[in-house]
């Protein structure tokens, strides 16, 4: 005889194995629902922009697409697998000075292609955008001139030479240091900062330009504003320091600070 327990074992794997039957066509018929779904292209919309040109494929969901690029001729080709599109509807996109035309096609009897011939070779790139708010799903394709990216990187790469302002020390109604035999320290800056103008545009890459070229009075923010619309990199004011021991010889530099150093001794040495 079966005891109790035994059946309830028996009936309980009976009702595990009715459980999977009914489990299994059911996820089948699902997979099938899935792969009969299709894509569609709803409308296409185009702009210009510096540089490039959008589309935007407005669509009923997410699309499994591809991008790629071929010369010779020059052109474009969307594919979008398990998709259609309204008949008729590429007409719609008005041609511009980078796309010539645009048709479309079908692959493998069930997939598009939308292929855009070009006036000029393009870099392709392409990214789906998820609903929001109006918008629904959308797939856009920023087609870049390559002509218009290589003059850009022209214009970047391209290297103005580094400007130089030579500032000669006093001028004008300020002399400057005086020496033992008369001669003046605007006189002796002036002098130097010509040569030094001289030598530095004999270099590549550089050019020098004088705060003053003759024997005139200038304040010293003048000659800061005038070198600023000179758009110097690196300003050198010449001074002729006057010493009590005539057997000094040399130079001596002072930098002002790269942070705007407004320092009493710095205003000093400026003016004196």
């Amino acid at each position: 005889m079966m005891s109790n327990n035994r059946r309830k074992f028996l009936k309980s794997l009976a009702g595990l194995s009715g459980l999977a039957t009914s489990i299994v066509p059911g996820l089948s018929s699902a997979k099938s629902v899935t792969g009969l779904s299709k894509s569609q292209v709803k409308d296409i919309r185009l702009s210009n922009n510096k540089g490039y040109v959008r589309l935007v494929f407005d669509l009923n969901g997410i699309a499994d697409h591809s991008v790629f690029a071929l010369d010779k001729p020059d052109r474009v080709v969307l594919d979008i697998k398990n998709a259609t599109m309204p008949h008729g509807l590429v007409d719609r996109v008005q041609a511009n000075a980078l796309i010539r035309s645009i048709r479309s096609g079908v692959q493998n009897k069930k997939d598009l292609r939308v292929v855009f011939d070009l006036s000029r070779s393009v870099t392709a790139r392409s990214f789906l955008l998820g609903p929001t708010g109006k918008s629904g799903h959308r797939l856009v394709i920023d087609l870049h001139d390559n002509k218009a990216v290589a003059r850009n990187k022209i214009k970047k790469t391209s290297k103005r030479d580094v400007v130089i302002a030579i500032d000669a020390g006093h001028g004008g109604r300020d002399p400057g240091a005086t020496g033992r035999s008369g001669t003046r320290e605007k006189v002796i800056t002036l002098q130097i900062a010509k040569r030094l103008e001289k030598y530095i545009n004999q270099q590549r890459g550089m050019k020098a330009v004088l705060i003053r070229k003759n024997d005139r009075f200038m304040r010293l923010r003048e000659r800061i504003k005038k070198a600023r619309n000179y758009h110097a990199d690196l300003m050198i004011s010449l001074h002729a320091d006057s010493f009590p021991d005539p057997r000094a010889r040399g130079s001596s530099i002072y930098a002002l600070s790269v942070d705007g150093a407004s320092s009493e001794t710095a205003r000093m040495l400026a003016h004196n």
